[in-house]
């Protein structure tokens, strides 16, 4: 004998609140996954600074030359800045003219870099003409994102720590 066929599936009411429970878990989730994100973008930033300031001194060393690094014309470090071999040259002067530019660093969008540098000079032998403090946060002070800090002494050594919450 025959049986009938069987109806398999999901009924309205087990969908329904398999969709109630995606929504609570992600609405759990996306304010950590912002938070990470933003987090990582000023890690990455202050990385960045932090390796062409360190790539700068050995360059200075290895050339037996001064080597400058310069932000954007705009002054603002977010902008971009060049490991250069001229005073002169900031990042837009390296996008039109290579001579003379040994490293370029695009725009970190979202970024916030303080500082009252308004550049940096290694001389030939690995030192810094004056000490200088970079603070690196996102642009939108989130109090969830740790303010990171590149500090150079003058032998031209940098540090990057963490400095309590952006604001």
């Amino acid at each position: 004998m025959l049986s009938a066929p069987r109806n398999t599936g999901f009924t309205l009411i087990e969908l329904l609140i398999t969709m109630v429970v995606l929504g609570i878990i992600a609405g759990i989730g996306v304010p950590s996954l912002q938070n990470y994100i933003l987090q990582t973008r000023v890690k990455t930033g202050s990385q960045a600074l932090y390796t062409s300031l360190l790539y700068a001194r050995s360059e200075a060393l290895k050339r037996n030359v001064s080597i400058y690094i310069n932000p954007a014309d705009s002054g603002d470090w977010e902008d971009g800045w060049a490991v250069t071999t001229g005073a002169a040259k900031s990042y837009e002067d390296c996008v039109s003219d290579q001579s003379g530019c040994l490293r370029m660093q695009e725009p970190l969008p979202g970024m916030a870099i303080t500082t009252a540098a308004g550049g940096v000079q290694y001389e030939n032998d690995g030192r810094v003409a004056a000490t200088a403090t970079f603070d690196v946060c996102d642009a939108d002070g989130s109090s969830a994102v740790r303010k990171r800090v590149i500090s150079m002494s003058l032998t031209g050594r940098p540090t990057l720590d963490y400095d309590g919450q952006c604001s």
